[in-house]
């Protein structure tokens, strides 16, 4: 069965099936995998830092250009919006969300 979702790199060329990348993402011992509940975004002049942080605590930083910030941006409200849909489950956004600006 063929998957209906496809990533894209920014570029707009198609990669691989979205579900064969999440299954070499989550079994690779290379790469860290990040848990978080809650974020802060940091804008400055020259990019976008993403400090995200579970129950409080920090645990990384995301440093992103303006450019791939929005790409993300984008990309994450289509993939909840796709996923809205295709459940027909709303997803709601906490009011405990912290963004600030510099």
């Amino acid at each position: 069965m063929a998957n209906r979702y496809q990533s894209k790199s920014i570029s707009g060329q198609k990669n691989k099936p979205q579900s064969d990348d999440m299954k070499d993402a989550l079994i690779s011992s290379e790469l860290i995998n990040i848990y978080f509940n809650q974020f802060m975004v940091i804008t400055s002049g020259s990019d976008v830092a993403v400090v995200v942080q579970r129950n409080g605590k920090n645990e990384a930083v995301l440093n992103l250009s303006h450019v791939i910030a929005k790409a993300l941006a984008d990309s994450l409200t289509k993939a909840i919006s796709d996923f809205e849909q295709a459940t027909s489950q709303k997803i709601i956004v906490t009011g405990s969300l912290n963004h600030s600006k510099e």
